[in-house]
């Protein structure tokens, strides 16, 4: 009995150790509040959340059939889906040798419609159609991928590919001396992990405010909402979609640095509207918001002008095919005097803040505004400042450098104090300067806290003496 009481204790504490609390990854959550993991629950057909949940169970149903008319040509895919196979059949033990399958297996069908197939000891062995389908495409599949197999090993060519490498290189060499080095992170996806340890271990500031659409303001949250493993995997593939969007495949955004912005600026809490008037995960101000949504009236030629942010915006928009699920919240074929902004927020906080909609257009929003810092802004572009400090495009930390400097336009100092900031370096800037000691030399100047702030904020996250990786090929 002694024995059985700490064991009980044991499973209890386990039990209640297991419940929803562990499902909880940021530290101050609320248990009982799980307002935005409910929302993941049951979507609204053709939201955010609809889409990212059919992204995670979409099953490639391609060559199932293989094979299936010699079976019955009545059988086809949308039958196969719906079929339960049972790979695990309840058999006696003296039974398991008996059904030993020979290989190859053919299947045979009787006179009265039965399938089966010989052992290795020539007993009929019945099964069912679907057990029969199961054999025939596995076996199609293998011998598919032996042919394929066989042909690449015949069609090997050492020399060939060396030839094929020599090329690459010169191509490669030939793009670095047109337009610079070709991106690092084009191809790479943000880790949830990271977005995961983010969330957990930072403590939620400002007011927490529950949407479920993006209409109108909400309501208020008492309590921070429980945050899982599902809302930060739907996050960060938000990101990486809203990436493959926002992405000039000659000029990426650093998908490295971008996510330490949103480290910084929210903690991937797109649920905070803060004192400072940011809100979102991007933390957009009524500012930022007007430059890349909005339009104003001009009194001269009294007629309404979009913004040149908004302009940018709708060019990559309509440019861009994998734009098409973004364009329901940015609405980029609007005209000018139709647009719901600059001025949406003040009476529709939602509209950034919702689980669905609000996220998107606050990424969207957000890499647009650091695409208008970065590239376009007549005067304080970060592409301007490159050619001021005579950095060529053949540096190959070209691109690096200049998503580095976009990011010092955000904060207090403002783009051209960020220009400022970037001129006081002539003199001390050689063309082949690496990233490394550009940021260097730019984190020394007083007025780019930022900068000091992001790489600050992303140790946090870190484990004492790891190497973080958030960007790869998951």
């Amino acid at each position: 009995m002694l024995i059985l009481i700490p064991i009980f204790i044991f499973c209890m504490s386990f039990q209640a150790f297991g419940q929803e609390t562990s499902t909880c990854i940021n530290m101050d959550a609320n248990p009982k509040n799980t307002f935005f993991i409910d929302q993941l629950k049951n979507p609204p057909k053709g939201s955010f959340l609809s889409l990212w949940k059919k992204s995670r169970s979409q099953i490639s149903h391609a060559a199932v059939c293989v094979g299936c008319e010699k079976i019955e040509p009545s059988i086809g895919t949308q039958k196969l889906e719906n079929i339960s196979v049972d790979t695990q059949p309840n058999l006696e033990e003296s039974e398991i040798e008996d059904r030993l399958l020979p290989d190859p297996i053919k299947i045979e069908k009787s006179y009265f419609g039965r399938y089966f197939y010989k052992n290795k000891n020539g007993k009929k062995i019945r099964i069912s159609a679907a057990e029969a389908i199961e054999i025939i495409v596995y076996q199609a599949q293998r011998d598919l991928a032996s042919t394929i197999n066989e042909k690449v090993a015949q069609s090997f060519n050492i020399n060939l590919e060396l030839e094929i490498k020599k090329l690459q290189q010169e191509q490669s060499e030939h793009q670095n001396r047109l337009e610079g080095p070709p991106p690092k992170e084009l191809n790479m996806r943000l880790d949830p992990k990271c977005v995961e340890r983010t969330l957990h271990r930072f403590k939620t500031q400002g007011t927490r405010r529950a949407c479920r659409e993006d209409q109108g303001n909400g309501r208020v949250m008492t309590s921070n909402p429980c945050i899982n493993k599902d809302v930060a995997n739907y996050i960060t593939w938000s990101m990486n979609k809203a990436f493959e969007c926002m992405n000039d495949p000659k000029n990426p955004i650093s998908k490295n640095l971008f996510f330490k912005k949103l480290n910084l600026e929210s903690n991937f809490n797109f649920w905070i509207e803060n004192n400072n008037s940011g809100s979102g995960i991007g933390q957009m101000t009524a500012t930022g918001i007007k430059e890349v949504m909005g339009s104003s009236y001009d009194r001269n030629l009294k007629r309404t002008i979009k913004h040149d942010g908004r302009k940018m915006l709708e060019r990559i928009m309509t440019s861009n095919p994998k734009c098409k699920m973004f364009e329901k919240v940015i609405n980029p074929h609007l005209p000018a005097r139709e647009s719901i902004y600059p001025n949406p927020y003040k009476a529709n906080k939602c509209a950034q803040l919702s689980m669905d909609e609000g996220l998107q257009r606050g990424l969207i929003a957000s890499m647009a505004l650091y695409r208008f810092y970065r590239d376009e802004q007549k005067i304080y572009s970060s592409e301007n400042s490159m050619k001021a400090l005579k950095i060529p495009r053949t540096n190959p930390d070209y691109n690096d450098i200049k998503n580095l400097l976009a990011l010092m336009s955000y904060s207090r100092i403002g783009s051209q104090k960020a220009r400022v900031i970037a001129l006081s370096l002539q003199g001390k800037i050689k063309p082949d300067i690496t990233v490394e000691k550009f940021k260097e030399l730019v984190k020394k100047h007083k007025a780019a806290q930022y900068l000091r702030d992001l790489d600050d904020k992303f140790e946090i996250i870190k484990n004492p003496g790891e190497e973080l990786i958030c960007v790869g090929s998951y």
